[in-house]
């Protein structure tokens, strides 16, 4: 196999797995965030 070609598919590789889990604390952080503001809400309505 080319070095090259070798290097550049690791590189991918890596580049999609950070990617990826860049992704995922985004969406959870995004969930957590709106997790938060239904409770703040439901506790407004019960108030």
């Amino acid at each position: 196999m080319n070095p090259f070609i070798k290097g550049l598919a690791v590189y991918l590789y890596i580049y999609n797995n950070a990617l990826f889990s860049e992704n995922q604390m985004y969406l959870t952080g995004a969930c957590s965030h709106i997790n938060a503001c239904f409770t703040r809400i439901s506790s407004l309505k019960t108030v």
